[in-house]
């Protein structure tokens, strides 16, 4: 029992409020989308090697070329563009751990970035620098005092994080890294990871082929969701093109394969039994920026596990809910 409250409070969940969340069906389809080499099962990487996510490439498949006019959409990003924009993250956690129940006090986090193509980036993939120049909150009434200073404290420190990411020839978003300190707390890693979350959403992948208003297009991947390797598959379609912006429609299932993974707080690891995710949304792009001219997507992820606490076996089902804005435009 006392662990089990351990993991709760390294959650950031309080107890007892709410209605539990829903435990996900242990059906067969709950298994991984199959991806580009995933019928032998997911890869397990040496620990010096990339995992999965980063040496899979995406794969596109074209299903609808859309109405004429045609073009290519792949990113054209010259070295050294600037640019700055609004990202807002709100996340929500549900938990059922054991006979415990708790939720997560909302968390709404805007940050602002400056982002910089940069200077030696040339060729595939383009490397892109960023930095968090502000980042605030609007604190919940009922946030306990000791949770608002954690937070107060942690917002402190994001402000001034310096990072970067990568863009692939088909507008994937790779390797996201930023130096967060080595002892960082419990809220600023969970701020952290709802950035890299959001930076990791903004890359959509588009075809080889000259497309128009209508297109539509599979995108299958490996990721990193919520500390499982998991692998996703994307429904993209074209709804608005013009000279310079496209506007795509994005739906995503998310799954994964029975596996060992870190949990935050008292438990070390657990065993993976059920992952499912869905993301939603819409993305508007100018080919030549960094980072989308606005965007709005939703995403749900439903994770039960399995872990050993003081010599029983515990089951835990957490829900994350994460909705992502992005407000580009110039100022």
């Amino acid at each position: 029992m006392r662990d089990t409250i351990l993991l709760l409070a390294a959650l950031g969940l309080v107890g007892c409020k709410g209605e539990p969340p829903a435990a996900p069906k242990t059906e067969p389809s709950a298994a991984a989308p199959e991806a580009p080499g995933e019928a032998d099962g997911p890869a397990t990487p040496e620990p010096a090697a990339k995992s999965p996510k980063e040496a899979m490439p995406a794969a596109v498949e074209l299903l609808e070329a859309g109405r004429e006019p045609r073009r290519t959409l792949q990113p054209r990003i010259a070295p050294g563009r600037k640019h700055t924009l609004r990202v807002e993250v709100e996340n929500q956690i549900d938990a059922l751990i054991g006979i415990l129940q708790g939720r997560q006090v909302p968390r709404s986090v805007t940050f602002t970035l400056a982002v910089r193509t940069l200077e030696e980036a040339t060729g595939e993939p383009r490397t892109f620098s960023f930095r968090v120049n502000a980042a605030r909150t609007v604190y919940a009434k009922d946030l306990p005092e000791r949770a608002r200073k954690s937070r107060e404290a942690a917002l402190a420190t994001i402000k001034g994080l310096e990072g970067s990411y990568q863009i692939d020839s088909l507008g994937m978003v790779r390797e996201v890294t930023m130096n967060l300190p080595s002892d960082a707390s419990g809220d600023l890693a969970g701020i952290a990871t709802d950035l890299e979350w959001a930076l990791r959403r903004v890359g959509t992948p588009f075809p080889n082929e000259p497309i128009g208003r209508g297109a539509t297009w599979t995108v299958s991947r490996r990721v990193e969701q919520d500390g499982v390797d998991a692998s996703e598959l994307a429904t993209v379609e074209v709804t608005k093109l013009q000279p310079k912006r496209v506007t795509v429609k994005i739906a995503v299932k998310q799954g994964a394969d029975p596996q060992t993974i870190i949990n935050p707080g008292a438990f070390a690891h657990a065993e993976l039994v059920v992952f499912t995710g869905e993301e939603a949304g819409k993305i508007t792009w100018k080919p030549n920026e960094a980072f989308p001219r606005s965007a709005k997507i939703s995403s749900t992820v439903t994770k039960e596990t399995n872990h050993q606490a003081e010599g029983k076996l515990v089951n835990s089902v957490i829900v994350t809910t994460r909705t992502l804005t992005i407000d580009g435009r110039k100022r």
